[in-house]
């Protein structure tokens, strides 16, 4: 996933909150929190709309990643943002805390 969003940005093509969110989604998966991090960070700074999916899965990948701390930081940054939360966006942040 990493490849291709690399592959993609290199040749131009213009990629969306969708694109950068799938591959935030895999990096939870694969506990790489840093990355997803590094990802999340990049859609801000490019203006992308970061929505329900880009927080649920970062927080995800911070709790996974046994860092407690950022998602706490996360939480609280989707608290000042215009996007609701969900029942996973809690159980998330909650299983972070736990670590």
């Amino acid at each position: 996933a990493l490849y291709a969003l690399s592959w993609h940005e290199s040749n131009k093509h213009e990629l969306n909150n969708y694109h950068y969110n799938a591959v935030i989604d895999a990096c939870a998966r694969m506990g790489m929190w840093m990355k997803a991090l590094q990802l999340a960070s990049v859609m801000e700074r490019s203006e992308l709309e970061t929505d329900r999916v880009t927080f649920n899965s970062t927080m995800s990948a911070c709790e996974k990643g046994c860092e407690w701390e950022k998602a706490m930081q996360l939480n609280e940054l989707l608290a000042k943002s215009r996007v609701e939360s969900s029942t996973i966006t809690h159980s998330a942040a909650i299983s972070a805390f736990k670590q």
